[in-house]
């Protein structure tokens, strides 16, 4: 045989065995251009203005409200009071004139005053102030709480999406290191074609050795078709991902496994972002049960008007006033509906600490299984390493053994397949401990996106 099938053994070696030598930041860049374009992540952002704002709204209600108020009313008609002044006054006035032998004091008329105002006229500035409200300190609590929510929710979704581009960037990778295997394989069974091919013609082979070396790359091209297609879709999905278009090129970057595991370990899920949400649901679930319970602490306020009124828009001293006042409300009796409301929020409150527990019982669990899946991805990432030097050695002595001519065809093309299948599957290994590697990172609260 060709002495160059050795060094095509190296090379194809060098595709399988995943011996990376930097980390990716080609995959960095994608992650960071994932967060940035997607929409729900927009979306969530955009909410989480909004429960600023809220929030901003809520702390302001302590502050006083000033308000400007003007009114301008005239009317004549309808009802109206007499009142008797011309009787009352003109005996008085008449006697007055006897005693004095003088017409100093007139007869007047009994006058007939109407209720509508004649061209009043009232403009004031009212200030209002809360001093004693429970429902403004417990409803800020709550806004906090709410904005507290959206971040969180925000930050889950990130872990999701960040594990999801990972994920689909190890298939992407995967499906591309396939091909480089089924290419080689495919240059390997070639050569083997050639060599059969002049021993045939040399009178030292059969033909049934070039039938079945063909069948073999017949076979190896049906195999990388569905590599090339899986590649393409596996691609496809990273670019929905980045919300990019779909046929955009997708990079390929070199990787690095971790060396070991000894620092991977369970960590508790104290500080996951599902429980600081649950946290949060429970803070609110206490806020609105003190808040029921604080019926019976009355509201009180104040309130302050300095103004001017007259008639015919005149200003003059008497035009100023002020006036102000100070109301308390307590309700009495509203037939038990406070009542009935603290018993719902008690409810509340104790089925969000349930929710809460169970739901920290799931992440364990969940932590628990990803490292788990992490050592055991490892393990048999380090087998499928070395089944897959095994077979390299196996290949190269039976081409050497057929060289010699100690060896047979068939052991050659069983070599050759030995060799496929091992670096296919380390290339699986390698896929299940990244795949692994990410799953156990969503799990970690230490590897949370920034705010």
């Amino acid at each position: 045989m060709n002495g160059g099938w050795r060094p095509r053994t190296v090379l194809f070696l060098m595709f399988c065995l995943p011996l990376f030598a930097q980390n990716s930041t080609v995959l960095d860049r994608y992650l960071a251009e994932g967060l940035q374009n997607n929409v729900v992540i927009r979306q969530r952002l955009i909410s989480y203005d909004k429960a600023v704002k809220a929030l901003e709204i809520a702390k302001s209600l302590w502050l006083p409200s000033v308000s400007l108020f003007s009114t301008y009313s005239h009317g004549e008609g309808g009802r109206a009071i007499a009142i008797p002044v011309g009787d009352l006054m003109n005996p008085v006035y008449s006697t007055l004139n006897q005693l004095l032998s003088r017409d100093i004091f007139p007869q007047i008329d009994n006058v007939k005053e109407g209720f509508f105002p004649l061209r009043f006229y009232d403009t004031r500035v009212r200030t209002t102030m809360p001093f004693l409200n429970p429902e403004i300190g417990y409803n800020r609590d709550i806004t906090e709480a709410k904005l507290r929510i959206t971040e969180h929710e925000t930050n889950i979704f990130k872990l999701d999406l960040i594990r999801e581009i990972k994920t689909a960037y190890w298939n992407h990778l995967t499906a591309v290191e396939a091909i480089n295997i089924h290419i080689a394989a495919q240059k390997l069974a070639g050569e083997a074609k050639r060599v059969a091919e002049s021993l045939l013609a040399n009178g030292k082979g059969l033909p049934l050795h070039v039938l079945r070396a063909e069948s073999e790359i017949q076979s190896i091209e049906a195999t990388l078709a569905q590599a090339r297609a899986d590649s393409q879709k596996a691609a496809w999905y990273v670019n929905f991902l980045l919300n990019r278009d779909l046929n955009t090129p997708v990079e390929v970057d070199s990787v690095k496994l971790p060396a070991d595991l000894t620092e991977i370990e369970v960590v508790p899920p104290t500080e996951r972002d599902e429980v600081l949400l649950l946290r949060s649901v429970q803070g609110i679930n206490r806020s609105l049960l003190e808040l029921n319970r604080s019926d019976w602490i009355p509201r009180i306020s104040g309130m302050l008007d300095l103004g001017l009124q007259n008639s015919d828009w005149a200003v003059n001293r008497e035009s100023f006033y002020y006036f102000f006042g100070i109301e308390l409300e307590l309700p009495l009796f509203e037939g038990f509906r406070s009542l009935r409301r603290i018993e719902s929020a008690e409810l509340d409150l104790k089925s969000s600490e349930l929710d809460l527990k169970q739901t920290e019982n799931a992440l364990k669990l969940a932590a628990a299984t990803s490292v788990n899946e992490l050592k055991t991805a490892f393990t048999n990432y380090k087998t499928a390493e070395s089944l897959l030097k095994t077979a390299a050695s196996y290949a190269r002595l039976a081409e050497k053994a057929w060289n010699e001519g100690a060896g047979t065809f068939i052991e050659t093309v069983d070599a050759r397949a030995q060799l496929s299948i091992a670096g296919l599957n380390a290339n699986i290994c390698k896929f299940r401990v990244l795949t692994a590697l990410a799953e156990y990172e969503r799990h970690n609260p230490k590897t949370r996106p920034a705010k």
